[in-house]
């Protein structure tokens, strides 16, 4: 048997009804996924986190900005750092050069771009004990070396002597 033949005209309405019922439903349910993605909410939202982002990338320049002078009088005052002369007062002001920059970072630890703070610092402390041990190797290398000439020139009287006695 046909099934066309089986099926009467009522039974074809219902069956195209259906599909056209289960058509409308998924294209409805669609258009309300799409329309919820796109919804303002979350697009706020998005504008928002983008908004504090730049806001913080503008806090951050602007830390940078105002820290650059003391960068730059951090890396003057040990370029003209002698260890040679006693003066604490300039070690210390070093030191508390150094530390504020540290504290830059801890008082931003959440964001890794203040960590730069940090490094810097850590970098200017090891070059400043750099310098002083540096110094201090140079002073000894002069005075070993002052002894020895003391020494060689000793034996060269005692020598010297020796030659006069024979």
């Amino acid at each position: 048997m046909d099934k066309k033949k089986s099926l009467n005209q009522s039974e074809t309405t219902m069956g195209k009804f259906y599909v056209l019922l289960i058509w409308g439903v998924t294209s409805l349910i669609a258009c309300l996924l799409v329309a919820w993605v796109n919804l303002d909410i979350h697009t706020m939202g998005r504008k928002e986190q983008i908004i504090s982002r730049i806001e913080r990338v503008k806090k951050f320049r602007d830390v940078q900005n105002e820290e650059i002078s003391d960068i730059d009088s951090l890396y003057n005052k040990i370029n003209r750092f002698n260890p040679g002369i006693y003066a604490q007062y300039e070690e210390t002001e070093i030191k508390m050069i150094a530390n504020d920059l540290k504290s830059i970072y801890e008082g931003n630890a959440q964001d890794k771009r203040y960590e730069m703070f940090s490094h810097s610092a850590e970098m200017y402390a090891m070059w400043l004990t750099d310098k002083k041990k540096l110094w201090t190797k140079k002073q000894n290398i002069e005075n070993f070396s002052q002894k020895l000439q003391d020494c060689e020139i000793g034996l060269q009287r005692v020598q010297d002597k020796l030659k006069i006695e024979k």
